[in-house]
């Protein structure tokens, strides 16, 4: 009765009410409830919604949405906005917009002000790619506008081609490794160094949580080896965090940071390996880490085997064609236990940390 009673409220306020009204009152909303901690990621994501509905009012309307949401954000005027696609991230907008600004051809990107996407993004453009020169080719971060709320980053922008093929992620894993093995991070930012932390490494833990769960496993090692790895002995590097065919062009152009850190060596390799040339068992797999990917290095082998764990699992979970069912998971799960106790048997010490390349 009551429930029913509310929706004739709520319809009745639909017709009163200007659509205009509606959505000031639920941008207003979202200003205030966006700075809570425990209610910032649940308005966050209505807030996104309502972003999404404005495509169909054009690239320009959609800036005028984006200042009324956030008045404190200064955009800059973007000469023929146009949009340029949509994307996945859980802390940006995922509607993005490409126009002239300054004379210049740019890319933008609206982040959640504050959120760690934005900070790690900023981190490698800010830090890491200038100790990497060329070696990396990205699309330079040109400016940016922060609001209270919302930030608005412009990158430079390019036509980016075809995504690259699965083939060939390792080998681009492979040069990125290469091109940073000289990078140190030593500041404890968490965002930066703790994994643990990163929304798309949180949803494929839950994954494997769910496939040990089922099979009557201990889940407290999934803890366990998250702690051991973060120690200072694992060798650690940067990491992208996310070197998919989407992020990863056939160009030779690696983009979206988001995801990126300082990570135990062996986070992209495990990434990768779930689609990109994945064995077709868990012995194979140990041979192409130890004798191919760390042959010198065996924390970094541990590290590599128990990132493939993790991030096979949605696909097991999901059977998508291709990438290792549970039953694999399970195989490799007993195999990253087993290094496990013979790494703390031997006292947790690590092997020469100096890393070879195919």
């Amino acid at each position: 009765m009551i429930d029913g009673h509310n929706r004739h409220v709520k319809e009745l306020l639909r017709t009163v009410i200007p659509d205009s009204a509606l959505q000031g009152y639920k941008m207003a909303r979202w200003r205030i409830s966006a700075r809570s901690p425990t209610r910032g990621a649940d308005r966050w994501g209505s807030f996104k919604s309502l972003a999404a509905q404005q495509r169909a009012k054009g690239a320009q309307e959609y800036g005028k949405f984006l200042v009324k949401a956030d008045p404190t954000l200064q955009l800059p005027k973007l000469d023929a906005p146009h949009f340029v696609g949509e994307g996945f991230g859980d802390f940006n907008l995922n509607l993005y917009r490409a126009g002239e600004l300054s004379g210049k051809l740019v890319f933008e990107k609206i982040y959640f002000s504050g959120s760690d996407p934005l900070c790690k993004t900023e981190w490698f453009h800010d830090t890491v790619l200038p100790f990497v020169g060329t070696s990396i080719w990205t699309p330079p971060l040109l400016s940016k506008s922060c609001g209270s709320c919302l930030t608005a980053l412009y990158f430079s922008f390019s036509e980016l081609g075809e995504p690259t093929p699965i083939d060939a992620l390792l080998q681009t894993a492979i040069a990125l490794q290469r091109a940073t093995s000289g990078f140190i991070w030593t500041e404890s930012y968490s965002a930066i160094r703790d994994f643990r932390g990163d929304y798309f490494y949180l949803k494929h833990r839950a994954a494997l949580l769910s496939i040990l769960s089922q099979n009557g496993n201990e889940l407290g090692d999934v803890s366990k080896l998250e702690d051991f790895l973060l120690r200072d002995e694992t060798p650690h590097q940067f990491s992208h965090g996310d070197l998919s065919p989407e992020n990863v062009r056939a160009c030779g152009t690696i983009i979206d940071f988001d995801h990126c850190g300082y990570y135990p060596a062996g986070y992209d390799y495990g990434a990768i390996l779930r689609y990109s040339q994945t064995p077709a068992n868990v012995v194979e797999l140990e041979v192409l880490v130890e004798r191919n990917l760390a042959p010198d290095c065996k924390l970094t082998q541990l590290s590599i085997l128990f990132f493939m764990a993790i991030f096979s699992s949605i696909g097991a979970t999901r059977k998508i064609a291709g990438q290792p069912d549970e039953t694999f998971i399970i195989h490799l799960w007993n195999c990253i236990l087993a290094r496990f106790e013979r790494q703390n048997a031997e006292g947790g010490r690590a092997a020469p940390q100096e890393m070879r390349f195919p």
